[in-house]
């Protein structure tokens, strides 16, 4: 049984930044220590989020079902970069996509 301490050290930590919804994955935009990652993160592309089987093939690759499990697939949900090849990024002056 977890002491009540480490139960509020976790719920503190559960709010540091945004957390990489791939199943599994606890990559996250601010380490414990609360500093920035290493990690970049990715926003869901806008035309998935407005095709059915655009986000039914993403949530199938990220091994999530949208609208279970007090998931759903937003414009505020992220992805790290640990989950894409060096093909699937293109980096700009301005951003990474």
């Amino acid at each position: 049984m977890a002491s009540r301490h480490s139960s509020t050290k976790s719920k503190a930590w559960e709010g540091r930044g945004a957390m990489c919804c791939v199943y599994n994955c606890s990559n996250r935009t601010y380490t414990k220590e609360n500093e920035l990652s290493q990690h970049h993160f990715f926003c869901i592309p806008s035309r998935v989020l407005k095709s059915q089987p655009l986000r039914n093939r993403w949530c199938s690759l990220i091994k999530r079902q949208d609208g279970r499990d007090g998931f759903n697939l937003k414009s505020t949900t992220v992805i790290c970069d640990k989950h894409f090849t060096a093909h699937d990024i293109s980096i700009s002056l301005v951003s990474k996509k």
